[in-house]
């Protein structure tokens, strides 16, 4: 028995099923196909073993020699055959999750294309079964009947429905009838396509069913009328003239490979000339005279040579292919021919045309040709359509690319389209200038859906620095959006460094509270977010980073367009309310707050970010921001004592609101709140400040007036320190305007103190920090907290200690002061109010005396002329007593 040379299938990754099973075929060729499934006998069995290991050898070498080297490193390190193949699956093989799902969604999706044949559309339909099956799933007979027949359009439903009433149908069966079936369309279309007029042959028309060319049908088939040549009574004669040609299928003539053409019979006189095509929907190549070889570019030789058969009998071969540019009807057209000697006509190939795409309409008086830039038409003359073209301009090719872009000049570099209109020749050559004068950036197309689950796409972005800062220094703010709910939170920030540090907190706290693992982040080109790193935290977490191009921020653009939308709704807020524009830090969370319970029009009806993201969105709790609100004041320190205290609502938190103190400028939290919203509490104090202005120019005008003139006093306008009905403004009674009004008082010159006033400003103008940090990074305020700590050390202010069970520790804080000789101050104070109240127990912490107070002293002093004594005491802890231990906290900078 002859044996055939071995051929090795080579692997390309996709093949990976189909290449595994030829391996396993030629390896049971080689009766090695165990190798694949066992391991290497010990070495006591030394016979076996050699047997084994030389089987093993034969394996490996047919294994490496159907990869490509790009995949030799994959088994570089197996020893055995078997190993190599492990190797290999755990790259190629498609074994996983979704792959199924893939295969299931191809499996879905097919349909029936009516430009292709049933027998491809099988093959298509068995390679899936196939895939599905290698990754464990078998489908039942039936199954796969019942599948099959869901791909199909309607004009099968003839047989679908005969099919339904069989029993136990099985593939096979089911494809014969389908065939059948098909096979009738196609006599029907052949048979009632005869009388047309007109026909359009596409590349994606059904075509032959004998030969398989999409040019004709079956009735036109060369093959089908020679087979039928001599039957019956009457039979067709063969073609006689030497000219015409016939189609038959590929062949191989001397390994060499054969181009067949149909022509019908002509007078070869008129058609002689270089400067025409004969148009041939049997022809499988564009044929051109070896006169033409001259004019053509890209000339390349044949690996074989090409026959092209006569339909008398006669050969001709081709054994060079070039392009030829042609000028026609004001178009530059190339086409790639093979150059044949001796051949009488040029022919122009319908086949290779409608396979680039070209569109052919054919009717009585002309063919036309319709491209994407172009349309040539067809002259019919002597029942052949001929396309003629321009032989000067073939000879001149090179000049006339030169007159084309010479009228692309004088047209002040006019563009294509233009020139066209204008029967103008269009150079394909690309223009420099144009590109340097004209380019433009490519549109943003919205080409990317919803994400469909949260947290599969997160947008975040950083929006600053924005002038004033907040009144805790914050300059930025970040924004971070779910693309699917479009629920958005912000964090504030001093420096942009602080926004990776606040993303790596948002994606911990998504996994652990809301069990959501964020896939894809969308971030912009900025530095922030491309550390080393943060590369390696977002690698640990399985998250891709999906960076904007630079200078296109309009990839993020749904986190550009959140910061616009929340910089509006600030704005309006603090238009809204009159607040200083410090307090925007505060507006952009109750916006938030706000956004996130709104509907948007990327969320169906009825649906909020809110909802999505947390699972409810409630609106009891809003209320207008900035409007007035009254706080209940805890812990109360006598009977008599105000049980509320005025503020201000600017922000939610958990389980109450945020309010601003505007006196002491500080930040509150409560959850017995009463809110007036009618009362914009900035609006009325700025119109309380009018009102006293207005009250004391009155005042001046009244004192300036003659003590003869008798005016009733006028009524004491009420200040913001008197206490009032809330809401209520003082009235301003007019100046009686039959009272000549005096000229006006100058402040007197002696007044005019320069220095007091430099004292003033310098005093106002002071940069004192508000932190330990901040201080601690000046040398002269270093200074002063060190004086502070040695001072408490000399009096033994405090002593180490082991905090008790039970005790709660006070905190302390560094307060920052300039004094009026320039000298810095430090002191450190004690959170007193942080100790927990015993009833009938007194406070540790000292009280503090009040202006007024000191205000009232000053005055008593000064009326009984007594002399005044300013102490400095250089620590804010005095030297008392206490009845009981206070521990408190380690201060900032103290070493221990």
């Amino acid at each position: 028995m002859a044996s055939f040379p071995l051929q090795v299938p080579i692997l390309d990754g996709a093949n990976y099923n189909n290449w595994k099973f030829r391996i396993s075929v030629l390896l049971e060729r080689e009766q090695a196909s165990h190798v694949l499934t066992t391991d290497p006998p010990s070495h006591e069995k030394k016979t076996e073993r050699a047997d084994f290991l030389k089987l093993d050898s034969k394996a490996k070498a047919i294994i490496i020699q159907g990869l490509k080297d790009k995949h030799l490193d994959i088994v570089k390190t197996c020893n055995t055959a078997k190993l190599m193949m492990e190797a290999l699956k755990g790259v190629f093989a498609r074994d996983s999750g979704f792959s199924k799902l893939n295969l299931w969604r191809q499996l879905m999706n097919l349909k029936f294309d009516p430009a292709t044949r049933l027998e491809d559309h099988f093959m298509a339909f068995d390679s899936i079964i196939q895939n599905l099956k290698e990754l464990g799933t078998e489908m039942k007979d039936s199954d796969k009947v019942c599948h099959l027949l869901l791909t199909l359009p309607e004009q099968f439903n003839n047989v679908i429905t005969a099919l339904a009433t069989v029993a136990d149908v099985n593939m096979d069966f089911c494809k014969a009838r389908l065939l059948d079936q098909e096979l009738t369309f196609i006599n029907k279309q052949c048979e009632s396509g005869g009388g047309n007029e007109e026909v359009s042959f596409r590349a994606s028309d059904s075509g032959c069913f004998i030969c398989g060319d999409k040019t004709h049908f079956k009735r036109q088939c060369p093959r089908f009328k020679r087979n039928r040549r001599g039957r019956g009574r009457g039979g067709r004669r063969g073609f006689r003239n030497n000219n015409s040609c016939y189609q038959s299928d590929s062949t191989k003539v001397n390994n060499a490979e054969v181009s067949l053409v149909a022509l019908n019979s002509c007078s070869t006189s008129q058609f002689d000339g270089n400067d025409m095509f004969l148009i041939d929907s049997g022809c499988t190549s564009h044929l051109v005279k070896e006169e033409l070889e001259l004019y053509m570019n890209d000339i390349d030789q044949l690996d074989h040579e090409v026959t092209i058969q006569i339909a008398n009998g006669s050969k001709m071969s081709a054994k060079k292919r070039g392009k030829l540019r042609i000028f026609c009807q004001g178009t530059y057209v190339n086409i790639q021919a093979l150059i044949v000697p001796g051949l009488k006509h040029n022919l122009l190939s319908v086949g290779q045309l409608t396979s680039k795409g070209h569109t052919i309409m054919i009717n009585r008086q002309c063919l036309k040709i319709r491209g994407n830039d172009f349309e040539l038409s067809c002259d019919h003359e002597h029942g052949l359509y001929v396309l003629k073209f321009s032989t000067s301009g073939v000879q001149n090719c090179s000049s006339a690319q030169t007159n084309s872009n010479l009228w692309h000049q004088r047209l002040g570099h006019l563009g294509r389209d233009g020139l066209r209109q204008l029967k103008l020749p269009v150079a394909e050559e690309l223009c420099r200038p144009c590109v340097e004068g004209k380019t433009t950036r490519q549109p943003f197309y919205k080409n990317e859906k919803r994400s469909r689950k949260i947290g599969e796409l997160v947008y975040s972005d950083i929006c600053g620095p924005i002038n004033p800062p907040t009144f805790d220094g914050h300059r930025y703010f970040q924004v971070i959006l779910d693309d699917c709910s479009h629920f958005v939170l912000v964090r504030l920030l001093k420096n942009k460094s602080e926004a990776e540090e606040h993303l790596r907190t948002f994606i911990r706290e998504t996994e652990t509270q809301f069990d959501v693992k964020i896939k894809r982040l969308r971030l912009d080109n900025g530095g922030e977010f491309s550390s080393s790193s943060f590369k390696k935290f977002a690698q640990e977490k399985g998250l891709k980073l999906e960076y904007t191009m630079p200078y296109s921020s309009q990839m993020n653009g749904k986190a550009e367009r959140m910061n616009r939308t929340l910089l509006n709704m600030i704005r309006v807020k603090i238009i809204d309310a009159g607040i200083p524009k410090k307090l925007w830090g505060e507006a952009l969370k109750c916006s938030v707050y706000e956004l996130n319970r709104s509907p948007t029009s990327t969320l169906e009806k009825g649906q909020t970010p809110s909802l999505l993201w947390n699972g409810y969105s409630e609106l009891s709790k809003l209320r207008v921001f900035g409007c007035q609100a009254w706080y209940s004041q805890l812990p109360r320190r006598s009977k008599l004592d105000p049980r509320a205290n005025s503020a201000m609502m600017i922000g939610y938190c958990g389980g109450g609101y945020r309010l601003w103190i505007r006196d002491d400028e500080k930040i509150i939290r409560s959850r017995d709140v009463v809110f007036q919203e009618n009362i914009m509490v900035y609006k009325v104090l700025n119109s309380e400040q009018v009102f006293d202005h207005e009250d004391t120019s009155v005042k001046n005008q009244e004192r300036n007036i003659e003590e003869t003139s008798p005016s009733p006093d006028p009524k004491k306008t009420p200040t913001k320190d008197e206490k009032q009905p809330n809401g209520a403004t003082g009235n301003v009674k007019p100046v009686d305007s039959n009272i000549l009004p005096k000229r006006d008082v100058k402040k007197p010159a002696h007044l005019k103190d320069y220095h007091l006033y430099q004292a003033f400003c310098y005093l106002v103008t002071g940069e004192e920090p508000s932190t330990y940090e901040e201080a601690s990074q000046n040398h002269e305020w270093k200074s002063a907290i060190d004086r502070e700590l040695e001072s408490h050390q000399k009096l033994q202010t405090w002593t180490p200690e082991n905090l008790p069970d039970g005790e709660v520790p006070i905190d302390t804080r560094w307060i920052f002061k300039n004094k009026e000789d320039g000298t810095k101050k430090a002191r450190l104070v004690a959170r007193g109010f942080q100790e927990p109240f015993e009833e009938g127990g007194e406070f540790a912490y000292a009280p503090v005396c009040r202006m007024q107070t000191v205000r009232i002293l000053l005055s008593i002093a000064a009326q009984n002329d007594w002399p005044i004594k300013q102490f400095d005491v250089p620590t804010a802890f005095l030297n008392g007593f206490l009845d009981h231990d206070v521990y408190i906290k380690k201060p900032q900078g103290l070493e221990c």
